[in-house]
């Protein structure tokens, strides 16, 4: 082709044809520069099919991701409703007219669980990824907002629950520097040493250590329960608008 291309600029440049010369040479210009363009549209097309591969790829771990976070959701609501309706029956008890200190130091020393668990959000290997390597720019502006919105709200959770269980646990440290629980890690848990715990106590120590404790572990299951909720609808908001890439 070039060879071809040449001959005919030599062929004018014999003749002493400056015109016709002209002419040719910008008409070769003119394919050269065409065929740059169409190269340059070639290549266009060929990234952004690779980036709407890439995009697809990326948006169908982070659904499954995401799917993941809302059972994991669902979960813990479901674990913190049980346990606040336990803590509602306590207060039942306790605020019953025939209701004694024996009736607390029963709850005390062989129902109460002083275990909570705090929020941690695992499933995030999609948008670590995607960030890492600047894939997560693929998205269009508004929707990769709310991807943030729904990994930054996922950190305020996880922040908030730690902040609530440190509180809460403060509380546990108070209380246990008295008194025990009936529970698998307690070497002192059972039998006549750990009765011996319940013999004389301060009742206004007491009362007042159980009631910070048991008030600290329903605040922790409040502001954790409000921040799943949020997260949860968040993330409801986010699905369908992912699932709408996978279709295309």
């Amino acid at each position: 082709m070039f060879k071809f291309f040449r001959k005919i600029r030599l062929k004018f440049i014999e003749e002493e044809n400056t015109g016709k010369y002209l002419k040719y040479a910008i008409g070769e210009i003119i394919l050269v520069v065409i065929g740059i363009l169409i190269a340059l549209q070639l290549n266009n097309w060929n990234v952004e099919l690779s980036n709407k591969k890439k995009l697809k790829n990326n948006v169908a771990i982070l659904i499954e991701n995401l799917q993941r976070d809302s059972s994991q959701i669902v979960r813990d609501q479901r674990r913190m409703e049980r346990d606040r309706l336990v803590l509602d029956d306590y207060e039942k008890r306790i605020s019953a007219s025939q209701a004694n200190l024996d009736t607390l130091i029963k709850i005390a020393s062989k129902e109460y669980s002083p275990t909570v668990n705090t929020i941690e959000f695992t499933n995030k290997s999609a948008y670590t990824t995607m960030v890492q390597s600047g894939e997560i720019n693929l998205f269009e502006k508004e929707l990769l907002q709310e991807i943030y919105a729904v990994y930054s709200f996922q950190s305020r959770v996880e922040v908030g629950s730690e902040n609530a269980y440190d509180i809460y646990m403060y509380a546990v440290n108070e209380y246990r520097s008295t008194y025990t629980f009936n529970t698998d890690i307690d070497i002192v848990s059972s039998g006549k040493l750990y009765n011996k715990i319940w013999e004389n106590i301060d009742p206004a120590d007491f009362i007042a250590k159980f009631n910070t404790m048991a008030a600290g572990k329903r605040l922790n299951y409040r502001q954790t329960e409000f921040g799943l909720q949020r997260e949860a609808d968040v993330i409801n908001g986010l699905l369908p608008k992912l699932r709408e890439i996978i279709k295309e």
